[in-house]
């Protein structure tokens, strides 16, 4: 299980999402989309570049270390969305109200009192549409048996077979699914990370790092640096 317990040295500057809060008369639900909405002080620039309901955007990572680009932890929260403790599957830590601070703890009977415990996975990256402004932005997701372990592994994909996942491009698609619940017509959210790149360039770009190479002062790795890249191999 991979952890975020530092702070990040990189700015989030919004959050990417596929559900928001509706009002009903006197009282707010949570609704899920089938579209991707930003939550930041940018959300025009993220609608300037993906319109209004973009299935689709291309992210790209800018740190290789899983805490900064894809990091995936335990989490508790309270009935107001505070959180209450987190941990790594095997440390967890409780916020202690008398110190103001998370604190190791040890006794299973209050890891388990402190509420109900999920896996998160939070991905950071930059939005390369999105010109003029320096951080990153997030998405996150409790999907245990949808989203969550596809993105993952396609994450790992790519940096086990390149060495790196830095410049990479990939898509972040969504689309509302059906249940298989027997009797069941709810549609949910599927959030998937696809690699822009191919099995044969990943190859490629790993053998041309092995050769003492850097990619990661490239920039955004477009079809036509990748193609520099092989030549460049072949000369």
């Amino acid at each position: 299980m991979r952890d975020d317990n530092k702070i990040s040295k990189y700015p989030i500057v919004g959050d990417v999402k596929v559900g928001k809060k509706v009002e009903s008369g006197d009282k707010i639900y949570p609704t899920s989309l089938d579209y991707f909405i930003c939550k930041s002080q940018y959300a025009t620039l993220f609608k300037k570049a993906y319109g209004d309901k973009p299935n689709t955007i291309q992210v790209v990572f800018i740190s290789d270390d899983f805490s900064e680009s894809c990091n995936e932890r335990y989490e508790c929260r309270d009935n107001k969305g505070n959180l209450v403790g987190y941990g790594d599957g095997e440390l967890s830590y409780i916020y202690n109200t008398n110190t103001c601070l998370y604190e190791l703890e040890k006794d299973r009977i209050k890891i388990k009192q402190a509420g109900k415990w999920y896996a998160v996975l939070s991905l950071k990256f930059v939005i390369p549409k999105i010109k003029g402004i320096f951080g990153l932005f997030r998405y996150s997701t409790k999907g245990v048996k949808s989203s969550l372990p596809q993105i993952r592994d396609a994450f790992d994909l790519v940096y086990n077979n390149v060495g790196t996942v830095i410049n990479i491009p990939f898509d972040l698609t969504v689309k509302k699914v059906m249940s298989q619940k027997p009797g069941s017509d709810w549609k949910f959210p599927v959030v998937n990370l696809i690699p822009n790149i191919s099995e044969d360039n990943m190859i490629m770009l790993k053998s041309y790092l092995s050769q003492g190479n850097d990619i990661k002062s490239m920039g955004f790795l477009d079809q036509n640096k990748i193609k520099m890249i092989e030549n460049a191999k072949v000369d």
